[in-house]
């Protein structure tokens, strides 16, 4: 649920910075962007499901594993979309360098665009910050089980700094150890499985999160703050907000298929939907907040069902590669 939850927040959140009629409702929190808040709350999701659901012992085996799960539909995807962007377009990378192919084959180019046009047609940067992570998986898990406090201690100290470091050009919200940070977290809390089961845990994340998203809090106009801080607990504090009413939920609705599903679709929509909606701005200009949630929700339909198409197309794909190995 907390998925497919954030995959549409990132739609909402990328759509209203392209469409200024939607900017005062769905852009920004009392404190920090919405888009913080999504991608804080996916970094503290992917740290806590990787821990719980990774029990191999072998380094490459566990990369293994991520590979399959994020560059085979990324591939997939890519080569549909450029495809099609040829046929609409013809050549329309004349001012990029072939030299940053590189980094789309390694699902990189669309981190590395803030310093270069690469060839990302594609994603967004926080799927490139999120392969960093896996590679440094390895290590994180070994500084969980030895010093797990201090550790945590160490980067949130760190993330303070971020924001007044000319190291990289790259905002501070986009640098790496910012995203190892909140990874991080996120496998910290799988530590302490109370944390999703506890009703006053429960209570406690819809407070914090209340707070910062709609009051303006102390502080915000420090940059360490407003940038990282409180972005990062409004996303962890969503993101046990949400897993604990997906248990209620589960509770009451047996057998129910659609919610895992929706999560499944969240990567997918996470690949296609920045290109889904620089397409659909290009041919309908909303004039009013009415025709602006229009075109929206006709971007969100868009998303679910080309996000559908590819994931259909892949699991085809995979389903016959098997059946011709048996």
């Amino acid at each position: 649920m907390a998925r497919i939850i954030g995959a549409i927040g990132i739609v909402i959140f990328h759509f209203t910075c392209h469409c200024d009629f939607l900017r005062p409702y769905f852009y920004e929190t009392a404190n920090f962007p919405y888009g913080q808040l999504w991608v804080a709350m996916f970094f503290a999701m992917s740290g806590a499901c990787i821990v719980r659901s990774n029990t191999d012992t072998s380094i490459w085996k566990f990369y293994k594993k991520r590979w399959l799960s994020i560059f085979p539909l990324f591939f997939l995807a890519y080569v549909t979309v450029f495809a099609v962007h040829m046929l609409i377009y013809g050549v329309w990378w004349k001012n990029i360098s072939l030299r940053t192919i590189p980094l789309s084959l390694i699902g990189m180019d669309s981190y590395f665009y803030y310093i270069q046009p690469t060839f990302s047609v594609i994603g967004e940067w926080f799927i490139g910050a999120l392969i960093c992570c896996y590679l440094l998986y390895p290590l994180l898990r070994w500084l969980l089980k030895t010093i797990p406090f201090t550790t945590e201690t160490i980067l949130i100290i760190g993330c303070c700094f971020i924001p007044y470091l000319t190291w990289f050009d790259v905002e501070p919200w986009h640098n790496i150890w910012v995203c190892t940070a909140i990874f991080y977290s996120g496998m910290l809390l799988a530590q302490f499985p109370q944390v999703f089961t506890s009703k006053y845990a429960f209570v406690s994340a819809i407070v914090v999160a209340a707070l910062l998203l709609c009051v303006p809090l102390p502080f915000k106009h420090i940059a360490s703050f407003r940038e990282i801080i409180y972005p990062s607990l409004g996303g962890i504090a969503v993101f046990i907000s949400i897993v604990h009413i997906g248990r209620l939920i589960e509770n009451r609705v047996k057998n129910n298929h659609t919610l895992p599903y929706l999560g499944k679709l969240s990567y997918p929509i996470f690949l296609l939907q920045h290109i889904i909606i620089m397409d659909l701005l290009s041919k309908l200009t909303p004039f009013s907040v009415v025709g602006a949630i229009g075109v929206l929700l006709l971007d969100v339909f868009l998303t679910l069902l080309f996000s559908d198409l590819i994931l259909s197309a892949y699991e085809a794909i995979v389903s016959k590669s098997k059946c011709h190995h048996a």
